[in-house]
């Protein structure tokens, strides 16, 4: 279980309405942040951990089906991070049961406005999805400590892999 924060542009463009309540997430990721980039020539999903702020672009053709875009999206890049493949799926596992709610985390969201930026050259480049989302995990953030959100996801799925002591 986890929730979709979708900034309002976003919700709108889905027509989704974003739950009252919040939900614990059950994922390693916890709740991801989406907005919608309708930029020509392809409009594109920039999606972002909220625990990691690993990056993840989808296309936002098709918005409705966002949460299954991003698991794609999500499995693709954890495989290129090294993750086990059993793990990526297992995080995958989790984000079948979603929710939309509204962004709540500044930083998570100022992220967001920093990665967009970086984005406008990829997309120029015509580089592919995958592609922008594994040049943005190597950006160092300044919410993370100047810490790569690539580096920061590796861990997390790397203490799962550890022994309890």
């Amino acid at each position: 279980m986890f929730t979709i924060r979708a900034t309002q542009k976003l919700l709108l463009r889905a027509m989704v309405s974003p739950a009252l309540t919040d939900t614990a997430p059950t994922t390693k990721l916890r709740a991801w942040y989406a907005d919608l980039l309708p930029w020509r020539p392809t409009h594109l999903v920039l999606c972002v951990s909220e625990r990691s702020l690993l990056p993840i672009v989808v296309p936002a053709a098709d918005i409705r089906a966002l949460p299954e875009r991003l698991a794609v999206g999500l499995r693709e890049v954890l495989v290129q991070l090294g993750v086990p493949e059993h793990e990526a799926d297992g995080e995958i596992a989790e984000m079948q049961d979603y929710r939309y709610g509204r962004t709540a985390n500044r930083k998570v969201v100022g992220s967001m406005n920093s990665f967009e930026q970086l984005m406008r050259a990829l997309v120029e480049a015509k580089e592919t999805s995958l592609e922008q989302s594994l040049f943005l995990a190597n950006v160092p953030c300044r919410p993370l400590g100047w810490k790569r959100p690539w580096d920061v996801t590796a861990a997390l799925f790397d203490d799962a892999l550890r022994p309890k002591v």
